[in-house]
């Protein structure tokens, strides 16, 4: 019965004892009720005694009391006559009481003298029973009173002393009888004044039984001695107890205690330890535990509005109720719900669930399992592929240390594959190995051994071998492969049974113990559906373009290895993401960019926190890092974005048909130009940014390059370009390259009439020593007006300038020639340095060159017999007739000598013997204008030494250097020999220090 229908039941329960004549006679009936003895509550300073029968009865607890239909304010005081009455024993929990203790949490119905338990909520609820009518009495009263049998039938008749209601009239049953209530009054004699939480509906075996006589009132003695129908007497507060109304009961579980007097229990219950088990395809079981005895309900469903529900009625702590008819590849909602004895909820917070997913392990899987959970993984991914297309599943986990020569196929949208548990990744391999047995020697051949082997015949020609883990060159001839060991040729290419010829690193491959793979599966871990999501896998070895790890539109690739594949290593199209993953020794695009259902939208793609390197070994012509790979012009891409990528050994971020090009926080290492034609940085057609990145050269080369035709717009900040080569080059119609901020080698060549340059701020290195010939600007069709430079430094010989077709070969004259103020035209040393005339080449401004390691403010000496020096090297822009000195404050470590020069080459010195505090000159230095030593702090000397430029034409450099032992002679340092070195410095004009 729920509430509104309680309510409705009691309201009409009143209503009848106002409204509805009584007595009720049922057929005549004749039997007689028993009349009531008179009965009296007194308190005797706070004890409360019962009087029947003229005994005094000690009332223990509120509860008991209740059971009686009295409440402490009921109580008289005691009268001397009223305590001179025997005691007998303490009352006990009267017939037709509901009842449990704080010890004993079972509900029981009192009834003819014993208690008797309930064996489940159900049988409680069936019977009509609240469990806010259940009374908390005291524990050793209630155990007094005998245990009679259980009740576990709900449809059974109730017990003596329940009082029922049928067609408006309330019934008490004694002795299998039903006795009518005759009016409210004679009610209420016999309860608490217009409670009727006790009364519960009749059933069919109730009204089987027969009619009794009418109830009589109960008659109750008052304070002066007359008797009347319950009559108050003095108000006398209570004492207190624990009891009342109690909160929870049946079915022999636990609660906890009600409130104090007969105030309801308002506390909810507490909802802890919520659990799922491991699901099956369309199934999931919740438990959960409460802190006190009460009911179970699931509100579920695929949103927060559920809209689907299970329960059980059983008062409980410990829940369980299972969910099914699930959907398979569905994520649902659901929430707990539980109420106590006194109608108190708590509602959970809102919970997914974790949907099943399938496990497949090669170690410890069993192809006949389930796949359903780490215990019940399958072995292989074909049998994984199987089982999911029976009752599929959005979520596959491969247990790490674990590895298949199969190909793993993602069938639908939005589904992830991801690696499970502590080990390495799980590994997905494309190759397979080649029998020992396979090997024959290939006549007319020496060391060439051959065999017929199984290919998907995706690009057969595209196979790699590999010899005990690492790939054989590859060779395009049996012939080549003969006189080559460690060296492989693929044969019949064209077919699904190509012939692999390999020249073994020693030995015969068939008889060496030697083991041999091949890249026999065009795919490892592939899909061709939309949002698919790779999580801490490995894959390798694929014979196809694709990568060995291949996504579609909208991927999310995380924490992957993806490796020695010919072509590509991931392969992914618009809207996906690859993060914290690595690529390793492949060719070509290591994570490439592909069009993809979105394409025509312009699609974008990133790859973040990632790796790419090839070892040295293993280096394939025209690898790049990362490149867009679009169908072409006018087909774009939206923004593409290169973040904190990593590359080694190959090139650096390449752009085809990309909008908006975003480079950041790349690192280009080593990077090995195949010819004048590749680059370390690749632009787009639109936009391309790059920032806080780097590349470091070692072949030839450009470091930045546009190559299309419609113009360009490049911008690099905070870039640094070393190596050799040029360190941009442009062209288009409309190229544009602003660079700021950036440590550059080389020079710029741009291309088209529409071009423009910007540099600013920017630091600009000859790649190439005193040969006087360097171009750092060659614009070709650059205008006047569309080109820029402002507070650059430039540190080289000689540079050249073409500008418009026209060839400078000063800054000072290309400022005069274009009317701009380029304020970086070195004519003094403070326009080098505008911020002070003082310039600090302690942290790294001096060019190192010679021998030895220069740490933050020191030059150290290795074993070789040379001398350590670092320079700064001011070209043709000293002013005439200016005096410059070069300073430092030096400590030696294990030497005698320090020297400082100001000439070309840095071959003649003025040498310091810092023992003695003397000054001299090698043979053939320069005369210095004025030198000295004096000591400083810590051990520290101040060394400098001041020359006058006689005009500013020539090679110019300032050295500082460590010396020989004898200012003439070479001295062999260690690697803890040196001079410590801070504060170096270079000043023009102003005294001598």
């Amino acid at each position: 019965m729920d509430i509104l229908k309680r309510s409705f039941f009691y309201l009409i329960i009143t209503a009848i004892f106002i409204f509805t004549p009584f007595p009720m006679r049922v057929m005549g009936e004749t039997l007689t009720f028993p009349k009531s003895n008179p009965i009296r509550l007194i308190n005797n300073n706070g004890t409360f005694y019962l009087i029947q029968n003229n005994t005094l009865q000690g009332v223990t607890s509120p509860g008991i009391l209740f059971s009686y239909g009295f409440e402490f304010k009921d109580a008289a005081a005691a009268t001397a006559e009223d305590l001179s009455l025997p005691q007998g024993s303490l009352l006990l929990p009267n017939n037709g009481a509901l009842i449990k203790s704080a010890e004993d949490k079972t509900v029981y119905l009192v009834s003819d003298g014993t208690r008797r338990a309930f064996t489940s909520a159900e049988v409680f609820l069936g019977l009509g029973f609240r469990f806010t009518s259940v009374l908390l009495v005291t524990n050793p009263e209630e155990q007094l009173l005998p245990k009679g049998s259980n009740i576990f039938d709900s449809s059974s008749a109730h017990l003596n002393g329940v009082d029922i209601l049928s067609n408006g009239t309330i019934y008490w049953i004694n002795n299998g009888t039903l006795y009518p209530y005759p009016s409210l009054d004679v009610y209420n004699a016999w309860h608490i004044d217009n409670d009727f939480k006790t009364v519960v509906p009749a059933n069919e075996a109730d009204l089987a039984l027969p009619v009794g006589g009418v109830v009589e009132t109960r008659t109750t003695v008052a304070n002066n001695g007359s008797s009347s129908n319950n009559t108050t007497g003095n108000n006398n507060p209570p004492p207190t107890y624990s009891g009342g109304y109690a909160s929870g009961g049946g079915g022999g579980g636990s609660s906890s205690g009600g409130s104090s007097g007969s105030t309801p229990d308002t506390t909810a219950p507490v909802i802890s330890s919520v659990a799922t088990s491991t699901p099956t395809a369309t199934s999931l079981q919740i438990t959960w535990t409460t802190d006190e005895l009460s009911n179970s309900l699931i509100e579920y469903g695929t949103t927060t509005s559920y809209g689907f529900s299970t329960s059980s009625a059983s008062m409980v702590t410990s829940h369980s109720l299972v969910l099914t008819g699930l959907a398979t590849t569905t994520a649902y909602h659901f929430h707990i719900k539980s109420t106590d004895a006194s109608s108190n909820t708590v509602t959970s917070a809102d919970y997914t669930n974790p949907t099943p997913t399938y496990y497949v392990d090669s170690v410890n899987g069993n192809d006949s399992n389930s796949g359903l959970s780490p215990a019940q993984a399958v072995k292989t991914i074909s049998r994984l592929q199987t089982v999911d297309a029976s009752a599929p599943l959005n979520t596959w986990n491969l247990v790490t240390d674990s590895a298949w020569r199969e190909t793993l196929t993602v069938p639908r949208d939005n589904m992830t594959v991801q690696s499970y548990g502590s080990g390495a990744k799980p590994l997905v391999d494309a190759s397979d190995i080649i029998s020992s047995s396979a090997w024959s020697l290939t006549a007319g051949t020496t060391n060439c051994y051959k065999a017929v082997l199984p290919s998907d015949n995706a690009n057969p020609n595209q196979i790699w071998v590999f010899e005990n883990g690492s790939r054989l060159s590859m060779q395009t001839s049996t012939s080549s492969c003969d006189s080559i060991a460690g060296s492989f040729y693929i044969g019949n290419a064209s077919t699904t049974s190509p012939t692999i010829y390999v020249h073994a690193t020693t030995g015969n491959p068939s008889s060496n113990g030697s083991q041999y793979e091949y890249t026999a599966r065009a795919r490892a871990v592939d899909s061709s559906k939309d949002g698919t999501r790779y999580i801490g896998l490995h894959a390798r070895r694929v014979q196809a373009n694709d990568g060995s790890i291949r996504a579609f539109t909208n991927a999310y690739i995380s924490n992957c290895l993806s490796e020695e594949s010919y072509s590509h290593q991931y392969y992914f199209s618009d809207g996906s993401l690859v993060t914290d993953s690595v690529a390793h020794n492949g060719g070509y695009g290591m994570y490439v960019l592909h069009p993809g259902s979105f394409f025509a939208n312009g699609g974008s793609g990133e790859v973040r926190n990632s790796t790419a390197y090839n070892d040295s070994t293993t280096y394939v012509a025209g690898a790049s890092s990362f490149i867009s790979h679009t169908g072409g012009t006018p087909d774009t891409f939206g923004t593409v974005t290169v973040d904190n990528l990593t590359s080694d050994n190959m090139r650096g971020p390449a752009a085809n048909e990309v909008s908006n090009f975003i480079i950041k926080n790349t690192t280009i290492t080593n990077s090995p130009a195949d010819s004048s034609s590749t680059a370390c940085f690749q632009a787009g057609v639109g936009t391309t940014t790059i920032s806080n990145s780097s590349c470091q050269m070692t072949n030839g080369g450009r470091a930045l390059a546009g190559t299309n035709t419609t113009g360009e717009i490049i911008s690099m900040s905070n870039v640094t370009l070393t190596g050799t080569g040029t360190a941009a080059y442009l062209s288009g119609t409309n190229a544009a390259l602003t660079i700021a901020s950036s440590t550059l080698i080389g020079g710029i060549t741009m291309s088209g009439t529409g071009s423009s340059l910007s540099s600013r701020g920017n630091t600009w290195n000859s790649p190439t020593v005193n040969d006087g010939t360097q171009t750092i600007y060659s614009l070709g069709g650059v205008s006047v007006a569309n080109f820029s430079a402002d507070y650059n430094s430039y540190l080289g010989q000689n540079f050249k300038y073409v500008i418009a077709t026209t060839t400078y070969y000063s800054l000072p004259t290309v400022r005069t020639v274009l009317s701009q103020e380029l304020n970086t035209t070195p004519a003094t040393i403070a326009q080098l340095f505008p911020s002070t005339a003082n310039v600090d080449m302690t942290q790294g401004t001096w060019a190192v060159q010679g021998v030895g390691t220069r740490t933050a403010n020191s030059f150290m000496e290795n074993t070789q017999n040379l001398i350590h020096r670092v320079n700064y090297a001011l070209g043709s822009y000293v002013k005439s007739q200016a005096l410059y000195t070069v300073s430092a404050e030096v400590k030696p470590n294990g030497r005698t000598w320090a020297a400082l020069s100001f000439i070309s080459t840095c071959g003649s010195w003025v040498y310091f013997d810092i023992q003695n505090g003397t000054v001299g000159t090698t043979t053939g230095a320069a005369i210095p204008y004025a030198t000295g030593i004096s000591a400083l702090d810590n051990g520290y000397y101040n060394i400098w030494a001041s020359y006058y430029a006689n005009s500013n034409s020539g090679a110019n450099i300032f050295c500082l250097s460590t010396a020989t032992g004898d200012g003439v002679n070479s001295f062999t340092g260690s690697s803890t020999l040196g001079i410590f070195n801070r504060a170096s410095k270079l000043n023009e004009g102003g005294s001598p220090q």
